[in-house]
């Protein structure tokens, strides 16, 4: 039969800091070259994962987002380890609830003016507080299984 291997809070913690590193890396490479045409999509694709009401809706919305955001950052190694990094926690994501993921609308205020410094931020920002919290739910589910 099938293993399905569970990650412990630990491992999502270590997942989010290299996260962090790897997309805030590309971030910072793909401000520069963000086209008005870039942005527009963007856009599009924010307002619909922010305006989605089912999770798992949301979530594809999401990747979507970060990786046409971080394509233009032109590190195609680079965006295959992120995306690598996004696949292993993706299903953790649906047990946060999706009033609890951040809007979009600051980051990309940050990236129409293309600084990369506060997109920077703003993505550290994010990804700490989804790992903090994926890393409670993790915790609690394990807790609830032991007894």
């Amino acid at each position: 039969g099938a293993t399905v291997s569970v990650l412990r809070p630990r491992e999502i913690a270590e997942i989010y800091e290299l996260r962090i590193l790897i997309e805030g890396h590309l971030v910072e490479h793909a401000v520069s070259r963000l086209t008005d045409e870039a942005l527009t999509a963007l856009e599009t694709i924010a307002h619909e994962l922010d305006g989605d009401p089912v999770l798992s809706e949301r979530l594809d919305r999401r990747k979507e987002f970060d990786e046409r955001l971080d394509e233009h950052a032109e590190r195609p190694r680079t965006l295959a380890m992120a995306k690598q990094l996004m696949d292993s926690v993706g299903r953790y994501l649906l047990l946060i609830p999706a009033d609890d993921l951040h809007p979009h609308e600051e980051l990309l205020s940050y990236l129409r003016a293309h600084d990369a410094v506060c997109a920077r931020e703003w993505l550290v920002a994010h990804l700490s507080s989804v790992s903090r919290k994926l890393q409670l739910e993790v915790a609690q589910a394990g807790n609830r299984s032991k007894t």
